[in-house]
């Protein structure tokens, strides 16, 4: 009779693992380079984001900007140039799209500086439409005897006005009321 063996191991039959340590070790060292250039990159957009969003200063320095060199340009370039600084910071502050809208489309959205209250609504509402009757109007160049060498200026000082007072609601708003 036969001799009966008994079952092979199957260690045997089985190779062993063929990748070593090392080898996973750098794996799971560039899973983790990866995702912290991943979290590096997203933290510098994001901090890009916050930083490009004009502040009551930056429109008050463009206003200004604007006011010295007003003698050289002509009204309508004017116009142009203080609704871009209006609508720019109503962009920044409030994330309205009225630098992206004509004063037609502003006008009729009816959520337009919806944060804003009504009046004051009213006065940046008007001053926009104005400015877009300017904005249009023939070009002419402006002199220092011209008519309209004084009402952009005055147009100059209301928007300097009005986003004084959109700035100022604002911080109201954010600061904690202080009941008793």
């Amino acid at each position: 009779m036969p001799d009966i063996h008994d079952i092979t191991a199957p260690g045997a039959y089985i190779p062993e693992a063929t990748t070593p340590w090392w080898v996973w070790l750098l794996v799971a060292l560039g899973t983790l380079a990866l995702l912290a250039v991943a979290y590096l990159v997203y933290k510098k957009l994001t901090t890009k984001l916050t930083q490009k969003q004009p502040s009551i200063q930056d429109a008050r320095a463009d206003l200004q900007e604007l006011r010295e060199n007003a003698p050289q340009m002509a009204p309508n370039s004017i116009a142009t140039e203080l609704s871009l600084i209006t609508r720019r910071y109503l962009e920044a502050t409030l994330a309205d799209k009225a630098l992206f809208e004509t004063n037609e489309e502003f006008t009729l959205r009816p959520d337009a500086l919806a944060e804003l209250p009504t009046d004051l609504n009213i006065q940046v509402t008007g001053y926009l439409g104005e400015l877009s009757q300017l904005k249009y109007a023939p070009s002419q160049p402006i002199g220092q005897d011209s008519p309209l060498s004084e009402s952009i200026h005055e147009h100059i000082h209301q928007a300097s006005t009005l986003l004084s007072h959109v700035e100022s609601h604002l911080t109201q708003e954010t600061k904690p009321s202080e009941s008793i």
